[in-house]
């Protein structure tokens, strides 16, 4: 089963976990897991923000990687 991640960060510098990697995992301000194709690209062509990542996954498997197939920074 496919589905579909869309990570987005959007937090002002001030406010990062780690202002050194603010694109790193620990600054991510949204993360919406386990979506199918239409609800993640409803939110990743909706998202406000200054970096987004839209991730497929082809296997639901708990450990499983997936390809980062759309990203945008403003």
């Amino acid at each position: 089963m496919t589905e579909y991640d869309v990570l987005i960060w959007n937090s002002p510098k001030s406010e990062l976990e780690d202002p050194e990697d603010p694109e790193g995992m620990v600054n991510v301000s949204d993360e919406y897991i386990g979506l199918n194709e239409s609800e993640a690209y409803k939110v990743y062509n909706n998202a406000e923000f200054y970096y987004k990542q839209l991730i497929k996954y082809e296997s639901s498997e708990p450990d499983a990687s997936g390809d980062i197939i759309l990203e945008e920074s403003k």
